[in-house]
């Protein structure tokens, strides 16, 4: 629940997370598990689909953060 937790408090600071910078920043790459968990929390969190080209090559990876409401 620690790391939960963190990952939560990161993305309530108008933060966005990659399951990259995830396993960098907090030692797990069970960003997906967290999230899930977080949400089930009541949290609004959304992701959107990036795409990028790496040494040549197109990946594309999800980057998560906590939506605004208005």
């Amino acid at each position: 629940m620690k790391t939960e937790n963190q990952i939560l408090d990161y993305l309530m600071h108008d933060n966005s997370l990659t399951t990259l910078e995830c396993q960098r920043q907090f030692h797990t790459s069970e960003l997906r598990t967290y999230i899930s968990r977080i949400i089930k929390r009541g949290f609004n969190v959304v992701s959107v689909w990036v795409k990028d080209v790496v040494d040549g090559k197109k990946i594309k990876y999800k980057r998560y953060k906590i939506a605004k409401v208005f």
